[in-house]
This record gives C-alpha cells, sequence and structure tokens, in this order.
C-alpha cells in the first residue's frame, strides 16, 4: 500500500487531468486490485456483485458470509486506488490554507471558496440527477399537477406499483434515478435501514420542492454560477498574493480531485445496497415458509443468528424480532441523543454555554465516538 499511495498520490498532484491513468503502484500488486480501474469504482462494485450472484446460487447463509467478507475488506480493497486522489486533491487545500491565512486576514475563509460546486463529488451528482427528474415531471403538465397536488407517501406508493399516471414521464424519470441512487437513504450506512428503491416516500418529499423550482433557482444553474465563482476567486487570490501560478496550481488540483471525499462511502453504499436486495429476497422465501413476518426482519438478526435460521436451528426467532423491535421503538422515542456521558451518568447534550478563560475544561462539540479521560 505505502508505495502505491505515495507515489499516486505524487503522480495525481502534478497530472490531475490523467487522474484516470495514473497508478504507478499498481505494477506492484498481484491480485484482484490490478484489473481496477483507479479513478472508476465499478470494477469493484462489478466484483462484488459477482461475489453476491455466485453466494446467491447457494443460499442465504453463503450471502452473510459474503456480507461479512464485503464490509470487513471494502475499505482495504478501495483505499490504495482511492485514497492518493483524495490525498492529492485535499494537501493543495491545506498548503493553500497555510498560505493565505499567513499573508490574509480571512485567508481560510476564502480558501472555502474555492471548494464550492468541485467536480466528481457524488452528492452534487445526485442532487442534479434528481432536479433532472423533476425537469423531466415539469415538462409534462399531467404529471406535475400530479406531484403538487398529491402527498409524497402516496407518490411513493404509486411508483412501487407502477402506477404514476400517464404518460409514464414521472415514472421513467423517477426510475432512471433509481439504478444509480436508490441504494440510498435515511442513514444509509446502518444496513438495516430502507434504502430509497425500498421506501421512496423521502425521495418524492424532496422531488415535490424541486418541482416547485423555476428560474435562477435550479440547481443546475446554481452549480454553474456557483462554479464561477470559485474560479473568479482563484483569480482573486491570485492576485492577492502575487502568486497567480501558484494560486492556479494548488486550486485546480484541488478542484478536480478534492470532490473524490465522498466516494469511498458511496462505493460501500452501493456494495451494501446490492448484498441487501439479495438478502430481501432470501428474506421472503423464509416469510413463505413461516420463519419470518417480513422479509426486513431478517436485519434484527446477528449473522450467526442468521445461519442458525436457515438451519432451523434458532429458537423463538420471531419472538427474539418482537423483542428487538420493542426496544428500536422505545429508542426513537428520544428526541435528542446525548453528546457525553460521564462516568456518574451525567449527560451533556451540547456544547459548554461559557467558556472560562484559562479553565480547564474541553469545549466544542465533541464529533467522532470514543472514550475519553479527564485526569
Amino acid at each position: 500500500w505505502g508505495w502505491s499511495i505515495f507515489s499516486d498520490t505524487i503522480s495525481l498532484f502534478v497530472f490531475p487531468h490523467n487522474a484516470a491513468y495514473h497508478h504507478v503502484g499498481i505494477i506492484f500488486y498481484l491480485d484482484e486490485r490490478q484489473a481496477l480501474s483507479p479513478y472508476n469504482t465499478e470494477k469493484i462494485v462489478e466484483i462484488v456483485e459477482e461475489k453476491v450472484s455466485n453466494a446467491n446460487a447457494k443460499g442465504l447463509s453463503a450471502l452473510v458470509d459474503v456480507q461479512i467478507d464485503v464490509l470487513q475488506s471494502s475499505f482495504r480493497t478501495m483505499m490504495p486506488h482511492i485514497l492518493p486522489r483524495i490525498g492529492a486533491g485535499l494537501a493543495p487545500l491545506a498548503i493553500l490554507g497555510k498560505l493565505l491565512s499567513a499573508h490574509l486576514p480571512n485567508g481560510k475563509d476564502l480558501v472555502l471558496t474555492i471548494t464550492r460546486a468541485l467536480s466528481h463529488n457524488i452528492t452534487t451528482e445526485m442532487d442534479l440527477k434528481l432536479w433532472s427528474a423533476a425537469t423531466d415531471i415539469q415538462s409534462d403538465n399531467k404529471s406535475l399537477h400530479h406531484f403538487k397536488s398529491t402527498d409524497a407517501d402516496r407518490l411513493a406508493l404509486e411508483y412501487l406499483h407502477g402506477e404514476l399516471p400517464e404518460p409514464d414521464v414521472a415514472q421513467d424519470a423517477v426510475s432512471l434515478f433509481m439504478p444509480e441512487y436508490g441504494m440510498g437513504g435515511l442513514y444509509e450506512i446502518d444496513f438495516g435501514r430502507p434504502r430509497w428503491r425500498e421506501e421512496p416516500a423521502p425521495l418524492m418529499n424532496t422531488l415535490k420542492s424541486y418541482v416547485e423550482i423555476n428560474g435562477d433557482q435550479a440547481p443546475d444553474k446554481v452549480f454553474a454560477n456557483v462554479e464561477k465563482v470559485a474560479e473568479a476567486a482563484i483569480t482573486e487570490l491570485g492576485k492577492l498574493l502575487n502568486k497567480p501560478w501558484l494560486v492556479s496550481f494548488l486550486a485546480n488540483r484541488a478542484r478536480q480531485l478534492a470532490g473524490l471525499r465522498e466516494l469511498p462511502k458511496f462505493t460501500v453504499i452501493r456494495m451494501m445496497g446490492i448484498i441487501r436486495a439479495k438478502m430481501l429476497i432470501e428474506g421472503e422465501k423464509l416469510v413463505s415458509i413461516g420463519a419470518l413476518e417480513d422479509a426486513k426482519d431478517l436485519f434484527y438478526l446477528e449473522t450467526v443468528e442468521i445461519k442458525a435460521l436457515v438451519n432451523d436451528e434458532l429458537a423463538d426467532c420471531k419472538g427474539i424480532i418482537l423483542e428487538r423491535k420493542a426496544a428500536m421503538a422505545q429508542e426513537s422515542k428520544r428526541t435528542r441523543l446525548p453528546r457525553v456521558i460521564a462516568s456518574d451518568g451525567f449527560a451533556y447534550f451540547g456544547g459548554t454555554a461559557k467558556i472560562v478563560e484559562g479553565a480547564n475544561v474541553f469545549s466544542g462539540e465533541p464529533v467522532p465516538p470514543g472514550v475519553y479521560e479527564v485526569v
């Protein structure tokens, strides 16, 4: 990994335009990663699809093994290919931040302007794809009126049953979005949470708001305008520092590569979506024989329990699931989650309201979970 990541990062930093071809360290790999395109993660996903397809023929137990293998190895497989690209994009931002903060009082804020409307940003690309679906709906008066006058839950049911009104403009527009992004959803990193393609009501809510947008507020126009603002900021910063070539060199690399920072998570979500879809099919089989009440109940069980269920060795499976559903329902009633729980049980729900200068305190909002010891 070390040599691959280092050589790729240097190569991409110097030649970002050829990101799809610079992968010097790949010659040292002897496994399946050797075939992967460094800039395009499709090959990684194809490998997972093949594994899932092979396991599906063997049954749910084999599918669980693939799930464990993929989730444990996904980042290890991707990082040598993706990390150099992210590093070659974020490093120039860090350098620019140092340069600008040393010479300009609001230097770091100016750097943030450069990061707006980045290329290859998954969230932006998904947003523009959804906007494309909205414009298709806007182009048909009947579909537009239906979306405006129907609640999101009803629209979701109509889409799932292929019953959005004819002509099939709306049905086709949403169907074009789903293959690329339908594996996403609320709290999507949780394997047990439903995906948009299963429960598209949240997506329909967004589409309902999008079909109301017109003129300069359209996402594609906003993106194009912000892109111009970022490019203008690069020129301005070059003049302020009197180093236009250096600012341009660093900023262009950041704009071409920093947007890839969301790619690892998105690729994992895609892989999870592939596995989840197959597990739901297996869950339906268990429903048909009375082992489960609902295919999605499968995700309330641990992997060892799923294997035991397949072998008819899990006692009171439905009781276990009901107990866990009750616990989940109880937890869902929490309106807020504590940020910090002290050893005496005292819970902190937000940052300290007032910071005393020189006081021996931790201030701010804790972001990553963990255990902290104060001596």
